[in-house]
């Protein structure tokens, strides 16, 4: 089913999920009602999974947040049963080779489901983009680095999708080995396939992850059928000439080899460092065990580093399996993991020694591990245990080494078990978990029904439903967040101000619920800010001091707290605030909400201090920082008029569109025979009088970094403002700072709901105003760059940040 990992968290899904790992334990009880025997894991794995059992325990124990602990580890001791629950069925190499073939199949339906949504549903759409706009003189290729443009089907996310296929491509190669004839032949072009579908992912990790798988094949058969090693060199070259092709035929791919070995910067290396940092800070405060399971989204923000700018703001998990584990589970959880890979390769290696098994389970285990190997490379770049179909397939691999493992090394594989108190225990337990998961789950399904209301316009329905889900579920955040920003969007909507009042009463009150259960999300403290900012300045204040602690680069951040310190008649540290806000987003200098009533008076005072921080900053911060400081304090003079200090400051950059915007600013011939970008186009269209519209419309073309363009309505209708606003402007300096287009949006939290768990909700966008200068924010913003990752930048802010705050409290 499309996107299928993402709709785990939307009821009624979440519901046949839990059900179907439910079974596991269910299974169990019956075999053993019926066998009156355990089959053990053997060779001492059974030890393993009993000290994950006690680590399960003591991590729900002592996790921050328990009852989002104790429904992940529910999930695990499933996980665990299911295991026993394959190995009692596990009685023969028949019913082995059933369960892998059957996985193969299902791993070629798998790749060619994958492949047929993303050609329809995305590939072909893209290219008759592409086609369009070539029509307009611009000329584009498929472009890997566009998040959606990669395959994510049918999971939801092209990391999960190259998770399995890294697991399940060697076992293709195995079966297509095993067989002759046909069979050979469709397993082979199963494998095939399922490499295109690995490759449209576009996953930098599953290159690592599949040359790993490669070099795991070739050694391993290499030792076991010496006197082929010549064929399989051949192989290997061929592998290694395709995972070259690979590199070259991936940008992706290509750009972070390139990064890497050029030491340049790359954001998604940097969102990884961050991310990674983080989990360290919280393994190491949780150092023994763990935080808990999914708590790292409810503690991430609290961790964040302040110099990790806004490369990983939020994010419900590490994207390092490693990381997660430490974060999670602590010293304990990452011993017996290492332990439990240790062992198993271990017992892997002597049973290949003893050489006690036939060709075809040796082909077959050999597959299994160079499944294994290639996924465990790849889980150091992204945490998957969370999704169903890479961690059932992780159990199934388990159980299939644990048989072959008992049939060559174990000799005493089962024991004899009670069969009444294994059951009442059994039984037992199955009914304490379904009292604790009944209010989880009615919850769930009640708040569905009122976001159903919603949509409606029951707002009083749509109440009433999710209050009864938080009296049911009272420790989790998601009902109470939503019943405060619904209501307190409805509040903005109503012209009533009575019912307003009521209303941002009502959604004052259940933010607050919402921060009390979850203190460490930003979310909560920006709007309950906002919230309160023209009626209750000081609480505002304090809450825009928390969001800007939690996540100090994040923009608007510090103009929110500089809002409310004016709000309440504190201008200096209103305007230190404003500045700090400036020196990290200095494109926001550029926003019409300066002539605001409430900001224009203040804004000269903003400009002054900003520009004088700037100049202290050039005079006193690192080398590589000092470009940085010129180019945005050149833009604040060019902003102002003031070209030849702009160009002054220009000198000491390197950007590109500094010498047009002067020869813009100061009416000087400027050639642009053939624009490429954005500004190129835009200021084409200023100077060429007669082209105006079809140079604008160009240009927004060229600013849309999305895989679809903009409505043909929307390009039309803003193509012809921006050229009326061009008329009425008696220079290029005058268009730019007085006469642009305005454009009235607000941030939409489109993470809100994955990062939540929960989907069935709308996503909330924030109370906060956001007017942009449109021709700054879709053409000419490289003259005030944003920053996402510069740790040096955030490190030189954090002492101003950590001063301001304090003197707030």
């Amino acid at each position: 089913m499309p996107n299928s990992n993402s709709l785990m968290v939307k009821w009624p899904w979440v519901l046949g999920w839990q059900l179907g790992l439910a079974l596991g334990p269910i299974a169990l009880i019956v075999q053993l009602w019926q066998q009156k025997s355990l089959t053990r894991l053997g060779n001492k794995l059974d030890w393993l999974a009993g000290g994950w059992l006690l680590c399960l325990a003591l991590n729900v124990g002592f996790a921050s947040f328990v009852h989002q602990a104790g429904w992940y580890a529910w999930a695990v001791v499933c996980a665990i049963a299911i295991l026993y629950a394959l190995t009692q069925w596990l009685t023969s190499s028949i019913r082995v080779s059933r369960l892998l073939h059957f996985q193969g199949a299902l791993a070629i339906a798998f790749a060619v489901l994958s492949l047929t949504l993303w050609t329809a549903q995305t590939a072909l759409p893209y290219l008759d983009t592409l086609a369009s706009l070539k029509s307009y003189g611009i000329s584009r290729s498929f472009d890997w680095q566009i998040v959606s443009l990669r395959n994510w089907y049918p999971i939801g996310h092209q990391n999960y999708v190259a998770g399995y296929l890294i697991l399940s491509l060697p076992l293709l190669l195995g079966l297509s080995i095993l067989h002759k004839g046909q069979q050979r032949v469709l397993w082979g072009a199963g494998f095939l396939v399922g490499l295109v579908c690995l490759y449209t992912t576009a996953s930098r990790g599953s290159w690592f992850g599949l040359l790993t798988s490669v070099a795991t094949f070739c050694i391993v058969f290499a030792w076991r059928y010496p006197q082929r090693r010549k064929l399989l060199s051949i192989a290997t070259l061929m592998g290694t000439g395709g995972l070259l092709f690979w590199i070259f035929g991936n940008d992706r791919l290509r750009t972070l080899l390139l990064s890497a070995f050029t030491g340049s910067d790359n954001n998604e290396i940097a969102y990884r460092v961050v991310t990674n940092t983080t989990g360290w800070l919280i393994g190491r405060d949780h150092w023994l065990f763990g935080a808990g399971l999914g708590n790292v989204a409810l503690l991430y923000q609290k961790y964040l580093p302040d110099w990790a700018g806004q490369s990983a703001e939020l994010t419900y998990q590490l994207h390092s399996t490693p990381a997660q584990i430490w974060a999670e589970f602590g010293l304990t959880g990452s011993l017996l993991a290492l332990g439990s890979f240790c062992l198993l390769a271990y017992l892997s290696l002597r049973w290949f020694r003893r050489g006690q098994y036939s060709p075809d389970t040796f082909v077959l285990v050999a597959s299994l591990w160079s499944g294994l190997l290639g996924y465990g490379v790849f889980s150091l770049s992204d945490y998957q245990l969370d999704n169903l179909c890479i961690s059932g397939t992780l159990v199934i691999f388990i159980a299939v080494l644990a048989f072959y493992l008992r049939a060559g090394l174990e000799t005493q594989p089962s024991y004899t078990v009670r069969r009444l108190p294994v059951a009442v225990l059994g039984i037992s337990l199955l009914v304490v978990v379904s009292v604790w998961l009944y209010p989880i789950h009615r919850a769930w399904m009640l708040s569905s029904q009122g976001f159903t209301r919603l949509a409606q316009a029951d707002m009083a329905g749509f109440v009433d439903k999710l209050e009864d889900a938080h009296r049911l579920a009272p420790w989790e955040p998601y009902y109470p967040y939503q019943l405060g920003w619904n209501l307190g969007e409805q509040a903005y909507l109503t012209s009533d101000v009575r019912q307003r009042e009521m209303l941002q009463a009502l959604s004052t009150e259940w933010l607050e619920k919402a921060i009390a259960i979850s203190p460490y999300q930003e979310f909560g403290y920006s709007n309950l800010g906002w919230l309160l900012v023209n009626t209750q300045p000081e609480r505002a204040v304090a809450a825009f001091s928390q969001a800007a602690q939690l996540v100090p680069s994040k923009k608007g951040s510090f103009f929110a707290l500089g809002y409310a310190l004016l709000q309440s008649n504190r201008l200096d540290l209103a305007i230190e605030a404003i500045t700090l806000e400036l020196l990290r987003n200095p494109l926001l200098l550029t926003s019409p909400i300066w002539r605001s009533p409430e900001l224009e008076p203040v804004f000269p005072q903003v400009l002054s201090a900003f520009e004088q921080t700037c100049t202290r900053f050039i005079n006193e911060s690192s080398a590589e920082l000092k470009p940085y400081f010129y180019q945005i304090r050149g833009g604040l003079h060019w902003w102002r008029g003031n070209f030849d200090q702009a160009r002054a400051d220009f000198s000491h950059t390197s950007n590109p569109l500094n010498s047009i915007m002067l020869s813009l600013g100061t009416e000087t011939p400027v050639s642009l025979l053939a624009p490429s970008s954005p500004a190129e186009a835009a200021a084409m269209g200023w100077l060429d009088a007669d082209k105006k519209e079809s140079a604008f419309y160009k240009a927004l073309l060229l600013s849309n970094p999305s895989e679809y363009a903009y409505p043909e309505s929307y390009l039309a209708q803003m193509s012809q403002e921006i050229a009326q606003s061009a008329e009425r402007s008696a220079s290029f300096h005058q268009w730019l700072t007085e006469m642009a287009p305005v454009r009235s949006q607000r941030n939409q939290r489109l993470g809100f709901g994955v990062l939540s768990r929960h989907i069935d909700g709308p996503l909330p966008s924030d109370f906060a105003p956001r007017l942009e200068n449109v021709l700054m924010t879709q053409f000419f913003g490289d003259l005030f760059p944003a920053e996402i990752y510069n740790p040096g930048l955030d490190q030189l802010l954090a002492p101003l940040r950590e001063q301001l705050i304090n003197q707030t409290e």
